[in-house]
């Protein structure tokens, strides 16, 4: 350890994507405080350091907000221009504190904590830079090759944020006392990006994943012009935003005859086989219940696509198929992609989630039998090979 203290500059940007960002000062007396225990990764950093040894800290700022849509450009340039420039204004500093929490977007940045990481580099230069982050950031290769340490909480629900921060703390004391890390970064194909999927058709938005989705809805969104709002069926991880796209871009929603009744009620519940993990994924993905401007039906036509009734995982559920380039919207009859763990493959959905299994088969026949070419699952990648779907239908008992 050197003699002298260490000038150490302590910053967070602590978000989850969000409209807002409130800007909290943070006097080193409150992280110091009992009273603002809940600084999560700064309280446990701040303790460590002073007990390990005399130090100067210079505290910066502390970003927070709720779980949301993404920041919006305004607010994501000024979090990031006054980090920035306090940094440059505090002089040399031996080294970086600063508490990420990984999942943040901008309106105009898909990356933000790799953007703010790399402007902390061109202004610190070699000091050491050590971050943390929830256990589900979203890593890029700019966030991960900057620092010189990077800590990720262990648990969930986030009890070990302080211990985190302590961890933080130790290995910043160990680089200062010149001891080095790598931090290398890869990438396990587990998880494809495909685990809930909806679809842009012309100006229709097909489907809306979980009431957890409506921010990055409207991101993605953003700028393009809707009419209407539909549905392969009324289950949660579908219909989920619905309320809130069809409110945010004023269209109308259009639902499956046989799923309009539990659609606007609220009762997507009674869409699952009655069991306590079902009552249990419903609370935690239903969306608000929404009316239904129109009722779709065999042969109607949306965007473009013919309406194909394919009911079984729920009563009402409907596919969309276009004959002229065998492109089939399939929703949940058939999926490619394990729902608990992501594993790419086709399947049929689960019967715990498939109100009648045998009716159900009969509809993958059913649009087997249209010989698709390209086949777009509610879960999993899209399939360009016809063949294979079939192969996979004529399996089934």
């Amino acid at each position: 350890m050197q003699d002298r203290a260490e000038l150490l500059k302590l910053g967070g940007k602590a978000r989850q994507a969000a409209h807002g960002a409130p800007c909290l000062p943070i006097a080193l007396a409150d992280v110091r405080s009992e009273a603002h225990s809940n600084l999560g990764e700064f309280n446990g950093f701040v303790a460590a350091m002073d007990a390990a040894g005399p130090w100067q800290p210079v505290p910066l700022l502390f970003a927070r907000a709720q779980p949301d849509g993404p920041v919006t450009a305004a607010a994501w340039a000024a979090i990031r221009e006054r980090i920035l420039a306090a940094i440059e204004n505090a002089g040399p500093l031996d080294g970086v504190f600063c508490v990420l929490h990984g999942a943040a977007l901008a309106e105009d940045e898909d990356d933000p904590e790799g953007v703010l990481v790399s402007g902390i580099r061109r202004r610190i230069g070699m000091a050491p830079l050590v971050v943390t982050c929830d256990l589900h950031a979203n890593v890029s290769h700019s966030l991960a090759a900057v620092p010189d340490a990077f800590v990720g909480y262990r648990t969930n629900p986030h009890v070990d944020m302080r211990d985190r921060g302590a961890e933080a703390a130790a290995l910043l004391r160990r680089i200062l006392a010149g001891e080095r890390f790598h931090v290398a970064m890869r990438r396990l194909p587990l998880v494809p990006p495909y685990g809930i999927n909806a679809y842009l058709v012309e100006d229709v938005l097909i489907d809306a994943g979980t009431r957890h989705h409506h921010g990055l809805l409207r991101w993605v969104l953003r700028g393009r012009r809707l009419s209407a709002h539909a549905l392969t069926h009324a289950h949660p991880d579908h219909q989920g935003a619905t309320r809130e796209v069809c409110e945010s871009f004023g269209v109308p929603l259009w639902c499956p005859a046989g799923d309009c009744d539990a659609m606007e009620r609220g009762a997507t519940r009674e869409l699952l086989p009655p069991s306590l993990f079902n009552r249990l994924l419903d609370r935690l993905m239903r969306g608000p219940a929404h009316p239904v401007a129109r009722v779709l039906r065999e042969g109607d036509e949306v965007a473009g696509f013919q309406v194909i009734e394919t009911p079984g995982h729920t009563p009402g559920h409907v596919s969309f198929w276009r004959e002229r380039d065998g492109v089939l919207i399939l929703g949940d009859v058939l999926a490619n992609c394990h729902p608990i763990t992501q594993m790419i493959g086709l399947r049929e959905p689960l019967d715990r989630f498939t109100l009648d299994p045998a009716r159900n088969r009969a509809s993958a026949r059913k649009v087997a039998d249209l010989h698709p070419r390209l086949i777009c699952f509610g879960h999993g990648p899209p399939l360009r090979d016809g063949d294979r779907l079939r192969a996979f239908v004529r399996s089934l008992a």
